[in-house]
């Protein structure tokens, strides 16, 4: 990286913290500047910080999911397995929960339960493009070509 683009990321990083600290004292304060942290790829820096959130504000859920999404761009799917299973034991038809899990049971080739949750997921939210994605994704990894082929041009569910 030259010295410009690191310029450039040390503003954004002054920006983003001046935000934060507007709401500090709220979880959604702090969560801004994670989601820079996790966008420009300091991971480690968002998922301490998302941990920080968690610890102080325990029902703010959207700290679970990151650290979960986190954990899994890190190939740690124990730690997003645990996030996972923290949300879905507050609420059983979570629908970002079981979307999370949908994708690491999809990561570890357990694919007809990764369409299981999606269905759920879809069910709630037929519109959802990544849902849709992600569906036929698994769809085609386990070998229902023509149904995968179905749901990646189900526009209806996207326009």
């Amino acid at each position: 990286m030259c010295s410009s683009d690191l310029n450039r990321l040390d503003k954004a990083e002054a920006a983003y913290k001046a935000w934060a600290q507007l709401d500090w004292d709220k979880p959604e304060g702090r969560a801004r500047l994670a989601d820079y942290y996790a966008s420009v790829g300091r991971f480690d820096d968002a998922a301490n910080l998302y941990q920080e959130i968690a610890k102080s504000w325990p029902d703010y859920t959207r700290a679970h999911y990151r650290l979960g999404e986190i954990s899994l761009q890190r190939g740690d799917t124990q730690g997003a397995s645990a996030q996972v299973e923290e949300l879905l034991k507050r609420n059983p038809k979570d629908v970002d929960a079981l979307f999370l899990r949908a994708r690491m049971k999809s990561a570890s080739g357990k694919y007809n339960d990764a369409i299981a949750d999606l269905k759920t997921v879809l069910d709630s939210d037929p519109r959802s493009k990544l849902g849709l994605y992600f569906m036929a994704d698994a769809l085609y990894r386990d070998g229902q070509y023509e149904q995968a082929r179905a749901r990646a041009g189900d526009r209806k569910s996207v326009v």
